[in-house]
């Protein structure tokens, strides 16, 4: 595990205390959603992926399989279809994230960096280093966030219905805060 956890960022804790980042002890079917020779950023939005299958830490086979547009469901059968138990990924809703754990398949998410590289730490138990920490997800990136809302100004939360702005609360997602005046959960303004 990370040394100290990390600190919760996206809508979504991307802490791995929840998670073993680095098990592939036996046999496992892991998929890695690819945007060229990277993880993809988003999972959501992904369209490819690789799925390797290990035992021992060592690839018994690899394909690159479709992911399915159109609702979340179907990503996740499609996971669930092709056998995977690990879906290693770089950021996911948490609307995602909860299709995904329904199928029983365990996600290990925000992380980033070329396909292959995030292979072999995730074959080796390397997964934990910061750099496949995605930016913002802790580890040495963390100290480079800075700007807009790494420090100084937080920002402004806004209600989508009625437009009231109220200054954004450290440490509390806008999502969280229901508007003042209409009561609908307000959203990061940009």
């Amino acid at each position: 595990m990370i040394a100290g956890g990390l600190a919760r960022c996206w809508r979504r804790v991307c802490s791995f205390d929840d998670v073993d980042r680095n098990r592939t002890s036996n046999r496992s079917k892991a998929a890695f959603p690819c945007w060229s020779s990277r993880i993809a950023p988003v999972f959501d939005t992904a369209r490819d992926l690789l799925v390797v299958e290990a035992e021992s830490g060592r690839v018994l086979s690899s394909s690159e399989e479709p992911l399915p547009s159109g609702p979340m469901g179907r990503k996740a059968a499609r996971l669930a279809d092709l056998g995977v138990d690990t879906l290693v990924c770089g950021a996911i809703s948490r609307s995602m994230r909860e299709v995904v754990d329904s199928f029983g398949i365990r996600v290990v998410s925000f992380v980033s960096g070329e396909r292959d590289e995030v292979i072999k730490a995730w074959l080796g138990g390397g997964l934990d280093q910061p750099a496949f920490a995605m930016p913002g997800c802790g580890g040495r990136r963390r100290a480079r966030v800075r700007g807009r809302f790494g420090g100084g100004d937080l920002g402004s939360c806004l209600c989508p219905v009625c437009g009231h702005v109220v200054p954004h609360e450290r440490g509390v997602p806008c999502v969280q805060r229901p508007c003042p005046k209409c009561g609908t959960a307000m959203t990061r303004a940009s």
